[in-house]
């Protein structure tokens, strides 16, 4: 699991384009998150706690794909909950990301109280076994 998520966090900061100037984020050998980042020229590690919101559940989203792909990657089924945190192009990028990998997502996020009466429940069942 650390391997596949070593890789992918790149994959996807690189996809969200977030203004960061990262050298790499990594789990380590004891699965803790380390963060490197380029300032001033040199790379310097830095900590979780200084990532904005969207990067810290970029993370998130990223360790969760990683454990189903390395425990259960037969498990048709990601839940991504509350996405808010994205703008629309990072959300629809991630959308994207998650449903290339995955068969089945089911992604959250709040609606505005005007939009609420709009509300749907969108699927593609291509076929229902009993």
């Amino acid at each position: 699991m650390q391997e596949m998520f070593n890789e992918r966090i790149q994959e996807v900061y690189n996809l969200l384009d977030f203004d960061e100037p990262f050298e790499n984020i990594q789990l380590d050998q004891n699965f803790n998150i380390k963060i490197y980042r380029r300032f001033q020229g040199q790379t310097e590690e830095d900590t979780i706690d200084t990532l904005s919101r969207s990067e810290k559940e970029t993370v998130g989203l990223v360790l969760m794909l990683a454990s189903r792909d390395a425990y259960c990657d037969d498990f048709p089924f990601f839940i991504a909950d509350e996405t808010s945190f994205y703008d629309t192009a990072r959300l629809t990028r991630i959308m994207e990301y998650i449903s290339e990998r995955v068969p089945y997502t089911v992604i959250t996020t709040l609606a505005s109280a005007d939009e609420q009466s709009d509300l749907s429940v969108e699927h593609d069942l291509t076929s229902v076994s009993p």
